[in-house]
Formats: C-alpha cells, structure tokens, sequence
C-alpha cells in the first residue's frame, strides 16, 4: 500500500532532493502543495491511501480577493464604462455615431461579467449588459436613460458595503427607466 507523506514532516523537496529523494518521491497533480507520495507504487494505490487522509490536505487553498483588490477593479472598469457613458449620455442620437462607444460599454459590462462574476456588482453589470443588448434595444436608450444608467454605477462604485439586496435595487431603478434587464 503507498505511503501519502506530509512534507512538513518529512522536510521540503530541496532538503529531499539534497538526500537524492527525488527518485521516490513524486507529488500528484491536483494534491496539496505538502503533499509527497512513494514514486515507486501505482497512482491506484495512491488513491486508496489518500482516501484515509483529512480531505482538508488535498483541497487546493481557497483563492480570495480582498474588499481593497474588489474596489480596485471595480473602480477600473467603473472608470472605463463612465467614459463611454458620459459620450452616449451627451451625445446619442443616432447608432451609426454611438457605435463605437456602445461597443466599448458592452465590451468592458461583459469582461467585468465574465472575469470578476463572484463579485455582486457583477450582478448589475450583467442585468445592465442583458438590458442593453436584446433586440438591439440600446438604440432606444435616451441621453438621460443613460445619465442615471452613468450615475447609479458611480453610486455602486462609492459604496462601501455593496450587497445584493443594493444590487437588486439598483437593478429595480434601471427596469423604471425602461430598460428590461430580465428579457429572456
């Protein structure tokens, strides 16, 4: 039966390597970064030895962004969608000329969604990228439609405590605004 071997009480694979180790002992992919196991024996076997061990040792370590690291990114791409908003809330009139920002806006609303989806102001962004892109129904959107649309992402960004339930308010004010953020 293999030996599952806990680095920290065996030393680190410098100092087994330094006592010509590395020849029997091999760590799995997908294990804990402490965890070692006799090269010599199958993988089979190795699975049936880990099967005895605390799960907690071959959990990967949980990845987790600051509250700091959430403003900082949150703020980023606020600053990115601001800027398109502030040209469409000036100066939409036509598509062929909000085009561009239009396609930036959506741009930055779906990276924010697809990368950072964990984070509640997301959430919005994602109701806020549904409401603008079904049937095209940005071309209808009006120059204060998107003022507010501008000023409750700077109210989103400034709060200090975001929630869903905030979200979910702030998703409210967009559908008073016309704006259908559940079209499918």
């Amino acid at each position: 039966m293999t030996e599952a071997y806990k680095l920290s009480d065996m030393g680190n694979f410098e100092t087994l390597l330094q006592k010509g180790e590395q020849d029997n002992i091999i760590q799995f992919p997908g294990t804990h970064p402490d965890v070692a196991v006799d090269k010599k024996d199958s993988y089979s076997s190795y699975t049936d030895s880990i099967a005895s061990c605390n799960v907690s040792d071959f959990l990967p370590l949980p990845h987790s962004r600051t509250k700091k690291a959430e403003k900082i990114t949150r703020t980023h791409f606020s600053k990115k969608i601001i800027a398109s908003l502030n040209w469409l809330a000036e100066n939409h009139t036509n598509a062929l000329d909000s085009l561009p920002y239009i396609q930036s806006l959506l741009s930055d609303l779906k990276k924010y969604r697809d990368d950072y989806f964990s984070d509640v102001f997301a959430s919005f962004l994602a109701a806020l990228y549904d409401a603008l892109i079904f049937n095209d129904s940005w071309i209808n959107v009006s120059k204060d439609s998107f003022s507010g649309i501008r000023k409750l992402i700077i109210e989103l960004n400034n709060n200090s405590s975001l929630d869903y339930e905030k979200v979910d308010k702030a998703i409210n004010v967009l559908d008073k605004m016309g704006l259908d953020t559940t079209p499918y």
